[in-house]
């Protein structure tokens, strides 16, 4: 009778690790599986609320829109004061700490000038921002627009416009970096 105590208390001993064992691995699983449901439900937040940024030219009237301080104009399309150049969030997320980059391609015919760039805070969904750029900038025809900007969870985005002759040839939406 003695053996078959001592056979019950090590037979008890290894069911009791076993069980633990068990728990252990269906613990583990069983965050493994809600991380996962966490990363999913993040990437479908995400895409709810991310924003997508565009360009649009509009004409304006006649009148010119020369800043005061600077001599800057809103111009675009072929270099004249009628056209308004606009930075556009053309889906349901706000775009936060916008910075476009316009980098010069190709020939230019005036070698002096910079190469704008700026920043806006913020643009909320469905809206557009105008942008300050100068009559000098289009006498090159061939330039890239960068946009870099990220969406209310801190994920970076950014959109590429190739520009060419004044026509929009290719435009990238790059992924979040």
């Amino acid at each position: 009778m003695d053996s078959l105590q001592q056979f019950s208390a090590i037979w008890y001993v290894w069911v009791g690790l076993f069980l633990q064992f068990a728990t252990l691995v269906a613990l583990i699983w069983y965050a493994i599986e809600t991380r996962n449901l966490r990363k999913t439900s993040e990437a479908q937040l995400e895409g709810l609320s991310q924003p997508c940024l565009s360009i649009a030219m509009e004409r304006r009237s006649f009148i010119p829109a020369v800043s005061e301080e600077d001599g800057t104009l809103l111009i675009a399309g072929n270099g004249s004061v009628d056209d308004d150049v606009s930075i556009m969030n053309i889906v349901k997320g706000a775009a936060l700490n916008v910075a476009y980059y316009l980098k010069f391609v190709g020939f230019r015919t005036n070698e002096n000038v910079s190469e704008p760039m700026n920043y806006v805070p913020c643009i909320a969904a469905g809206s557009s921002q105008s942008i300050p750029l100068y009559a000098s900038f289009f006498s090159t025809t061939d330039y890239d627009l960068k946009l870099d900007y990220e969406s209310l969870s801190g994920i970076r985005y950014r959109t590429v416009f190739q520009i060419r002759s004044r026509v929009v040839i290719k435009v990238d939406f790059c992924s979040p970096k």
